[in-house]
């Protein structure tokens, strides 16, 4: 569970993707295996509040979703609306109608060029008030491309409202989430400010109306499980003490962050708080107090895990990851943290586990670059230098610092002398993507 990450940056959190997961498993059963099978969640750390589907299914969250929201209902209405444009294909039929207009608008501005050389040859016979008009129409034409892409672009999203409000529906839960969610962006909007959200996801009174009014029409709905108001208060309180806090000195300061979530969730985010600001025992203090009033889970010993082994505690960090990993076998996330404490260990065992572990990551679908240098300190503990150049020259890369990453680079192929190695291939590709970039100067 990163504690600390760069803005902009998509964030690997068990705890989100449990979230994600426990709220879209009863939509899944709904809608089919086939789009559970193309979509995958990403949290984005953005205080700017938007989320947005890929033409392969991705659907990206930014941090900035969960700050806005007061409950988790508001939180499931954007994902159902983002799984409707997955869901109908939107994103791909958006490319096709672009590539449709851009076509159509070039042809019109070569033939407005033309016209345009034409109005300079026969202007003095008198024929440019004629040709004029025809001119004009070039202004007309990036007139209706934009009208008909705001059209098209305004019923995809009414379209992926419908979607979401109908599997609400199926479910029995409620819709007014998405209606409250939509009112807060309404009412942030100004003059001089749109909310992201409502740039990138067009809100008409039409479609807010018809959202409103299929809540006024709908009857009583379930409640949604104990566990989903849970996790959605302990995610709200943990990015509240991981986001925008860097001007906030003192817990009095910070609890006043907290005043949307309910007080028995504050001590989870003020152990985070505390631990951030350097006070390792006033953190574990906190996160005994949580635990006193919520049951130890999974999430609180990676908690644990994590406030332990950043303050030096290894033994004690190993014990609470793998109580962790008892309880959550499966989690990807939880597993490579553990690889990571371990490498403090003073065990080579340890650390081809941890070698091992990292590489199925990095090579695999973890994409977070953090993992690449703690793969290079795994390989370097284990004397596979080629290899551990390899690594580092990726995560060079990911933050920028070009001249280091063809540094790494040029040292793994030196030292790779096995062709068909994947090291070897990973460092020829990146030579090869290294080779016309200027090398700036990276900065933390």
């Amino acid at each position: 569970m990163p504690l600390r990450f760069e803005e902009g940056s998509v964030v690997s959190d068990s705890q989100v993707e449990h979230f994600l997961d426990t709220v879209c498993a009863p939509a899944f059963t709904i809608l089919g295996n086939d789009l559970r099978s193309r979509v995958r969640f990403h949290l984005v750390n953005s205080e700017a509040v938007n989320a947005f589907a890929t033409k392969n299914g991705n659907i990206f969250i930014n941090t900035g979703v969960f700050l806005m929201a007061d409950s988790p209902e508001e939180v499931i209405g954007v994902i159902f609306h983002e799984l409707g444009h997955v869901a109908c294909d939107h994103v791909t039929k958006a490319m096709d109608l672009m590539k449709s207009l851009e076509m159509r608008s070039v042809v019109f501005r070569v033939l407005a060029g033309i016209a345009a050389g034409m109005t300079a040859l026969t202007y003095k016979d008198g024929m440019g008030t004629a040709l004029s008009g025809f001119l004009g129409g070039t202004s007309l034409i990036d007139l209706t491309t934009l009208t008909e892409m705001m059209h098209f672009s305004r019923s995809q999203e009414g379209a992926a409202d419908q979607f979401a409000l109908n599997v609400l529906k199926k479910l029995h839960w409620s819709i007014n989430g998405l209606a409250i969610f939509m009112e807060k962006m309404v009412r942030t909007s100004g003059v001089n400010h749109v909310p992201l959200y409502l740039r990138t996801h067009p809100c008409s009174h039409d479609r807010l109306s018809s959202i409103q009014d299929a809540q006024k029409n709908l009857g009583p709905a379930q409640t949604l499980d104990r566990e989903i108001y849970q996790e959605f208060f302990k995610i709200k309180a943990k990015l509240l003490a991981c986001t925008g806090i860097q001007n906030i000195s003192s817990l009095k300061m910070f609890r006043h962050r907290l005043v949307k979530v309910p007080d028995t969730y504050h001590c989870f985010g003020e152990s985070i708080f505390l631990h951030r600001k350097g006070k390792f025992q006033h953190a574990l203090e906190a996160l005994d107090r949580f635990e006193k009033i919520h049951k130890k889970d999974a999430f609180t010993c990676e908690l644990r895990a994590q406030i332990l082994f950043e303050n030096g505690k290894l033994s004690q960090a190993l014990k609470f990851i793998h109580a962790a990993l008892k309880m959550r076998p499966k989690d990807s996330n939880m597993k490579t943290y553990a690889a990571i404490i371990a490498l403090d260990t003073p065990f080579r065992e340890q650390w081809k586990r941890s070698a091992t572990l990292l590489e199925g990551a990095v090579f695999g679908t973890q994409k977070d670059p953090q993992l690449w240098y703690w793969l290079g300190v795994a390989l370097g503990k284990l004397n596979r230098i080629g290899e551990m150049h390899v690594a580092m020259a990726e995560y060079a890369l990911s933050k920028g610092d070009i001249q280091e990453a063809k540094r790494h680079t040029k040292l793994a192929i030196d030292r790779l002398k096995n062709k068909v190695n994947k090291y070897f291939i990973r460092a020829k590709d990146l030579q090869q993507v290294l080779k016309n970039i200027t090398p700036v100067k990276a900065y933390d």
